[in-house]
This record gives structure tokens, sequence and C-alpha cells, in this order.
């Protein structure tokens, strides 16, 4: 019964929290596909934005957006995502096909969300290399716009690839290398390069074993005098000093982002920038 009530709780904390959202972010919302709340752009910005997004939502027959806020408050970026995805109606079509990336600058919170259509255009191999490689780099040094044009860049090759059947994947990949794919290459390179050089090696010792004229003396005899010697001191001469050395390995701790199915059918993947 306890833990009922604690589920109860929580839903309607985060009901509140989700009307609170679209309360705030009004119906103009949904009329455009760039919505700077947090006022990161400039109008030539925004408008060159706007117009891409728009092209590619009726090229792709999938709606793509870019949203700023000051803050989502104490909403999880994807639960932020799933509130102007529902509330406000976003995607394209039978399966509401959607593409979007929001940002929140307050907690420096990030969410790229994809449904339907889009949600095929970006696996999550996609999701990661368009946000590791092209667009968290330039948000973490606050190039808001250099990150949305990016956005959009590799939006348009993902819907592209992914209207022909191919999606953007680490069989698609030209960049990709698989474990397995690695292995077989150092694999193949020890019989090339490896198994060749160990031939040679070992035909090479051969001969010089055989070229060797002189014998291993196994006793002194032939530089010990006739009626022997006397030992009139001793010295104890240390040549080498061996000193040993312990690594101290250091961790580091930070946080990762990580990509998770929401409950209105999309995929995220959030995390700071």
């Amino acid at each position: 019964m306890k833990k009922i009530s604690i589920l109860i709780a929580m839903v309607l904390v985060l009901g509140f929290a989700a009307v609170s959202m679209t309360s705030a972010f009004g119906d103009e919302y949904d009329l455009a596909f760039v919505m700077d709340e947090a006022g990161l752009l400039t109008d030539s910005q925004w408008e060159y934005l706007e117009k891409w997004a728009s092209l590619l939502t009726a090229e792709f027959a999938c709606d793509v957006r870019i949203i700023t806020l000051d803050s989502i408050g104490e909403l999880m970026p994807m639960h932020a995502s799933n509130a102007l995805y529902v509330d406000h109606a976003f995607g394209y079509g039978a399966d509401r096909s959607c593409v979007l990336l929001l940002l929140s600058v307050e907690g420096r919170d990030f969410d790229l969300a994809t449904w339907g259509f889009g949600d095929i255009a970006f696996t999550e191999h996609g999701k990661d290399i368009i946000l590791d490689k092209h667009i968290l780099p330039l948000l973490k040094v606050d190039d808001f716009y250099g990150a949305f044009v990016a956005f959009l860049d590799k939006t348009e090759e993902f819907l592209f690839l992914a209207d022909y059947g191919t999606p953007f994947d680490t069989y698609t990949d030209p960049d990709y290398v698989s474990k397995e794919a690695l292995t077989n290459f150092i694999a193949r390179l020890g019989i090339v390069i490896v198994l060749p050089l160990l031939l040679a090696a070992h035909i090479c010792d051969y001969w010089e074993k055989k070229m060797r004229t002189a014998q291993i003396a196994r006793t002194a005899h032939n530089y010990i005098p006739a009626n022997g010697f006397i030992v009139s001191g001793r010295e104890d001469t240390f040549l080498h000093r061996s000193v040993s050395r312990t690594k101290i390995v250091r961790t580091s701790s930070g946080g990762s982002s990580r990509s998770r199915r929401s409950g209105s059918g999309g995929s995220h993947r959030s995390g700071k920038f």
C-alpha cells in the first residue's frame, strides 16, 4: 500500500511539472521549428535555422525541431522533451515522426529525442556520433549556433540515408571498426609480418651458430700458473644497482550520457554539455 502511494505521488508531481511547462511554453511552439526561448541566437541565425528545419521537415516527412529553454525545473531532459512532444502535438504523419534537440541553459542539460521515422534514422550509434563528434564539442565552448548547424547538417544526412533504406549505423559507418574486425586485422598482421620475421631470425641465428669457431672452456687451467698463485688482497666493487619503482594509478570520475527509450515510443540520449 505504501509503494502504491509513493507511485501515485510521483505521477502527480511529474504531471504537475508537465502542465507547468505546457503553460509556460505557449502555443507558439506549434508554429516554429526553432524555438529559442533562451535567446541564444541572433535574428539572422534564427531565420537561417528555421528555414532549413522547415525544408527538412517537408522533404523527409519528419518533424525537425530545435528548442532552447532557460530552465526545465526539476524535470529530467527526456521528460521535458516528452512533454513538448505530447502536449504540442509534434510529429509528422501517422507515426508522428520527429527529431528534437532540446537545450536547457540553467542546468546545461541536453536531450536528443527521436520518434517514428526519426527513431529509425537515428540509431544509438548515430546519436553517439552526432553528439560526441559534432554537437557536444561546440556546446562545451558555448558555440550554440555552430552546434545547431551541425545538428541540422547531420540530421539531413541521417534522414537521407534512412530514406534509402540504409540508416547510419555501425555497419554503414566507414569510420567504425568493430572489435571483431580489429582482432582479425591484428591476426592477419601477425601472419603477414611477424611470422616471416620470426622465421628470418631463426635462420640467422642458425647460421650465426654455424660460424662460431671458439669453444667455451669449462675450466680455467690454461690461465693458472704451474706453481699456482697466491691471493694477496680482496675487494668488492659494485658495478650496478637495481631500483624498483611502483607506478601510482589515479582514477578520475565523471558523468556520462545514456540512451534510453521513453514511454512515448521514442528514444533519447540525455546529458550535460
